[in-house]
């Protein structure tokens, strides 16, 4: 006999102790065997109130977090910063979070616009060519920041070939524009629309730009782009664990964590 300490059995107890909210108990208790550690994981992090009133769903909060851990694996994001974009919704909508995983908070939610040829209120078209001024998909790393017409702005890199590479080429840069507020919808019905890039206010911009600038990462979603060869990368959940360090909760008692194998 000997003791086992399972990766996926420790994360279901520690969810169970801490309570979570935002997923159901029955979508959490689940046998060693069928657990997804790394889910699990992300429902620990997804699991604070103010989460679910913020409209961002947890599958795609799951995408993300599996993101972010594929290039932190790599060695492309340093920050612990992840941004999410979620383009299924309208314009009109807050649909940017920034959540700072090391410590498990949602430090940010806004607007954000999308390219003027991706559509009007929805953002329905998106391309990785030069010209398109259209908005594109999929994983980002973030470069320096600069000053252009603008104002301050931020580099992003995209990190998936045909999907977002060139990026830098197109000149795709997060910067703040007067055409994303809510005054701006309150008469349009739609935020004002970029050349591509993804545009958010001017009250925020110098703030967050600051914040995210030098290799934090950005997901901007939509359901036409659903997969990523990122997603599909092996991780190991012990190195994830250990990356939260002291800033995760105690572990509860060891013993609730053994299994007795033969």
């Amino acid at each position: 006999m000997y003791l086992k300490i399972s990766i996926a059995s420790l994360c279901t107890v520690l969810l169970v102790s801490l309570g979570f909210r935002g997923v159901p108990a029955s979508e959490t208790v689940r046998s060693e065997q069928s657990a997804d550690s790394l889910q699990l994981m992300s429902q620990w992090l997804y699991a604070q109130p103010e989460m679910a009133a913020k409209q961002l769903s947890f599958p795609l909060f799951e995408k993300a977090v599996r993101g972010y851990f594929a290039l932190q694996a790599s060695g492309a994001v340093a920050k612990p910063y992840l941004s999410i974009i979620d383009f299924s919704l309208p314009s009109s909508q807050e649909r940017l979070w920034v959540f700072d995983l090391k410590n498990r908070r949602l430090l940010h939610s806004s607007l954000v616009a999308h390219g003027r040829n991706s559509g009007e209120l929805f953002a329905e078209n998106f391309s990785n060519k030069a010209s398109s001024f259209q908005s594109s998909l999929g994983f980002y790393v973030t470069g320096d920041t600069y000053i252009g017409k603008h104002g301050l702005s931020l580099y992003l890199d995209g990190q998936e070939a045909g999907i977002n590479e060139k990026a830098r080429e197109r000149y795709i840069v997060m910067h703040g524009a007067e055409y994303v507020s809510q005054e701006f919808v309150a008469q349009h019905g739609r935020l004002g629309r970029s050349l591509g890039c993804p545009a958010i206010p001017m009250a925020d911009h110098e703030r967050l730009i600051n914040l995210l600038a030098g290799k934090s990462c950005l997901f901007i979603y939509h359901p036409q782009h659903s997969s990523s060869t990122l997603l599909e990368q092996s991780l190991s959940p012990h190195q994830i664990w250990a990356w939260l360090g002291s800033d995760a909760p105690s572990l509860p008692d060891a013993t609730a964590l053994v299994q007795l194998a033969p």
